[in-house]
């Protein structure tokens, strides 16, 4: 886990100003989001959250954004896969935030950390590991590139290793996980712009 740490402390350690800024306050942001739009409909914040979540694997934030608005207002039904489009009318049925993690974590544990990381921006817990997080711990910038989907498709136990070794690196920084791979997804998707070879905005950062 040692070489994790170090390439995750690398990517953090050539942030520019604008990359710190907008990865620090990237899930704060977020939660904004899903907070006046809850108040915008007379929905619960976690609810909110969950159907974000549910809607964002493989789309643009921007995307989502706009798909969970659609979902929520009944204006567009089809705004994902089926499999994801069930989880998000789960999530509109539950009582408490971890019945939704709890469900959106049965093939998709990024995604739960998703919704996790969104409802509590604040706070220090688990981190959304996405294909781009693994991609910053396994490549140096010099050849960052844009790793296959299957990456994203890996077992519980992995996708726990890569979480520990972000947490260990924000640890070090004395800042939250979800900031720490936040953070190294902005100096990610910098450096791969600079090739023309742009990635999603989220896909997480998320």
């Amino acid at each position: 886990m040692h070489g994790l740490v170090k390439r995750i402390l690398y990517y953090h350690g050539i942030a520019n100003p604008e990359n710190l800024e907008q990865g620090m306050s990237w899930y704060n942001r977020a939660h904004e989001f899903c907070k006046e739009l809850g108040e915008e409909l007379n929905l619960p914040l976690f609810h909110v959250a969950g159907v974000v979540a549910a809607l964002s694997p493989l789309v643009e934030w921007s995307v989502n954004k706009q798909n969970a608005r659609d979902f929520l207002q009944g204006t567009r039904v089809s705004v994902h896969t089926k499999s994801q489009i069930a989880k998000a009318h789960a999530c509109l049925h539950t009582e408490y935030p971890e019945e939704i993690f709890n469900l959106l974590t049965i093939k998709g544990t990024k995604t739960s950390w998703f919704f996790w990381n969104i409802l509590y921006p604040d706070t220090a817990s688990g981190v959304t590991i996405d294909r781009h997080a693994i991609g910053s711990c396994v490549f140096s910038p010099s050849n960052a590139a844009v790793i296959p989907d299957s990456y994203s498709h890996i077992t519980i136990n992995q996708y726990n290793f890569f979480m520990r070794a972000y947490m260990r690196a924000a640890e070090i920084r004395g800042i939250l996980p979800h900031q720490m791979q936040a953070i190294v997804w902005e100096v990610y998707k910098s450096i791969r712009s600079k090739t023309n070879d742009v990635l999603p905005e989220t896909e997480t950062p998320f």
